[in-house]
């Protein structure tokens, strides 16, 4: 399943190892600190800060949002290093 290309088994496998590896890099999912700051329905957005990290959802089905500003708290320059779109 995960080598027809057909279906979508083989890609939502490759983006969950990606996110695991990044979360482990990272070291989130042993942070206290985790953070809802946008859940927008009609758009299909969720940001969230989880740790160190700032993650951001776009689970519309033909709508990419570019320029789209969500807040934290972290005064730095964000760096996107993982990107769906």
């Amino acid at each position: 399943m995960l080598r027809d290309e057909k279906l979508r088994y083989g890609q939502l496998c490759a983006f969950d190892k990606l996110m695991n590896k990044w979360t482990s890099l990272l070291s989130t999912m042993s942070s206290d600190h985790q953070f809802l700051s946008l859940s927008h329905e009609e758009d299909k957005l969720i940001v969230y800060e989880k740790g160190d990290a700032l993650f951001i959802f776009n689970f519309h089905t033909d709508k990419s949002f570019e320029d789209y500003r969500v807040g934290t708290l972290w005064s730095s320059d964000h760096v996107i290093i993982f990107d769906t779109d």
